[in-house]
C-alpha cells in the first residue's frame, strides 16, 4: 500500500516538475529550485504537504524564537534573545508601533512633511543656509529661506551645478566655520560613512550655528542602528536608523542637542543641533 501511494506521488512530482525539474510556482510563491535547496526525496519524507511544511535549504534549521529570540522584520534579522528590549511600556519602540498602528485606522491630520517641519523651526538669521543634500530643491523651500534672510545652497553628489552644486558630502569645499545653517533631510540614511559626513557639517558650521537632521528611524531603544544592502531597500537605504545611535553620534560629534523630536506616527527623528565648543561634553569639549 506504501509502495502504491510512493507511486502516485512520484507521477504527481513528475508532471508538475516536467522537463525542466522546477516545479509550477503558483503566484506569490517563491519557485523550489532542486539546485538549491536539494532533490525532495518522496521514500525520505513522504508526501510533502506545502499547506503545512516548508523545504529547508542546506545548513539551515527551522526557526524557533524560544531559542533563537525575535525575528526583526524591518531588517530581516534575528535578534539574539540578549540583545532584545523588554516591553516595558515606557519602550519607545513600542510606542512607535502603537502610534503607527493608530495612525492606520485613524488619520492624524498632522503635519508630516519634512522640509516643513525643519522650516517652522528655523528662525531668521543670515550668512549660507546649506541644504545638504537634495538633488531638486523646491522653490518654495528656497523662496521660504531666502526671505527669512539667508543665501540658500543646495548641494548634491548629482548636483548639475546649475540648480545645485554638485559636492561630496564627505568632503566638503566650505571653510572652516562658513556656515550659519544647515538642513539634512533623509540623507544620512544614504551614506555609508555617515559619521565622516557628520564630522564635516560640524567643521564647516560657524560657533553658534544650527543644524537641523531629519532622518527616517525604524527603532528607537536600540543601541545599534540595522545594516542593509541599498540594492534590497526600496528607498536605496544603507541603514535603518535607530535614533538612539542617531542622538549618540551627533553628540560625539561635539554637537549641542537643544531638541529632539520623535515622530512615532511616521518613524522619524528631528534633531535640532547647535556648536558651541565652549559648553559641550565630549570630545570636542565636553
Amino acid at each position: 500500500m506504501m509502495n502504491a501511494l510512493l507511486e502516485i506521488g512520484r507521477g504527481m512530482m513528475r508532471s508538475v516538475l516536467g522537463a525542466t525539474g522546477y516545479a509550477l510556482t503558483p503566484k506569490g510563491h517563491v519557485m523550489y529550485d532542486p539546485n538549491i535547496y536539494g532533490v525532495y526525496d518522496l521514500t525520505k519524507e513522504g508526501v510533502y504537504n506545502s499547506k503545512e511544511e516548508s523545504v529547508i535549504p542546506r545548513g539551515q534549521a527551522i526557526y524557533d524564537p524560544n531559542v533563537f529570540g525575535q525575528y526583526d522584520l524591518a531588517s530581516q534579522r534575528i535578534v539574539s534573545k540578549s540583545k532584545l528590549i523588554g516591553p516595558e511600556v515606557s519602550s519607545y519602540d513600542v510606542l512607535m508601533a502603537e502610534a503607527q498602528r493608530y495612525a492606520r485606522v485613524m488619520p492624524l491630520n498632522l503635519e508630516s512633511d519634512r522640509y516643513r517641519l525643519i522650516l517652522a523651526l528655523l528662525g531668521a538669521g543670515k550668512g549660507i543656509c546649506l541644504d545638504a543634500c537634495t538633488p531638486q530643491p523646491l522653490d518654495w523651500v528656497r523662496e521660504r529661506i531666502s526671505a527669512l534672510g539667508y543665501e540658500y545652497i543646495p548641494i548634491d553628489l548629482r548636483g548639475d551645478d546649475v540648480n545645485v552644486r554638485r559636492e561630496d558630502l564627505l568632503q566638503l569645499p566650505f571653510a572652516d566655520g562658513s556656515v550659519n545653517r544647515i538642513i539634512s533631510a533623509d540623507t544620512l540614511e544614504h551614506i555609508g560613512d555617515y559619521k565622516q559626513a557628520v564630522a564635516e557639517l560640524y567643521r564647516v558650521l560657524c560657533e553658534g550655528g544650527i543644524a537641523l537632521f531629519h532622518v527616517p528611524c525604524y527603532y528607537f531603544d536600540k543601541v545599534e542602528s540595522e545594516p542593509i544592502e541599498p540594492q534590497v531597500d526600496p528607498w536605496g537605504h544603507v541603514r535603518y536608523f535607530s535614533a538612539k545611535e542617531l542622538v549618540a553620534s551627533l553628540a560625539e560629534a561635539g554637537f549641542i542637542i537643544p531638541r529632539l523630536g520623535l515622530q512615532f506616527d511616521y518613524g522619524a527623528v528631528l534633531c535640532t543641533v547647535a556648536k558651541c565648543k565652549g559648553i559641550t561634553n565630549g570630545h570636542h569639549g565636553r
